[in-house]
């Protein structure tokens, strides 16, 4: 559901600043932004749901999407600056980890209990 959420997202947000131009009496942009990354994401769907792949490439697939997603994760953790996060969120960054953890250590209790 991510493409469309993303332009559910875009349609509303392209509507605000048209709402909001009006009001300023300025010109709006008038070109709904679409990310390019949609595209894949539509067209490997269809690729998945239509065509039979064999379970070795679906294997090697799921390998590089592993891959993939380490390399973007890293790079968005490479370019974190975290001295601003503490600067202008840092109680907000807290309460995410104190929660994090709390709701870690709930879960290991429960499995312990029940698994």
């Amino acid at each position: 559901l991510l493409a469309p959420v993303a332009l559910i997202v875009g349609y509303w947000y392209q509507r605000r600043l048209v709402k909001e131009s009006a009001q300023d009496h300025t010109q709006a942009p008038k070109k709904l932004p679409i990310p390019w990354f949609l595209g894949g994401f539509i067209l490997t769907s269809i690729l998945g749901t239509f065509l039979p792949f064999p379970p070795a490439v679906l294997d090697g697939l799921v390998q590089a999407a592993y891959v993939f997603l380490g390399m973007a994760m890293a790079a968005l953790g490479i370019s974190v600056n975290f001295s601003v996060i503490f600067k202008r969120g840092g109680t907000v960054f807290g309460a995410a980890a104190i929660s994090s953890t709390c709701l870690m250590i709930f879960m290991i209790i429960m499995s312990k209990l029940f698994f």
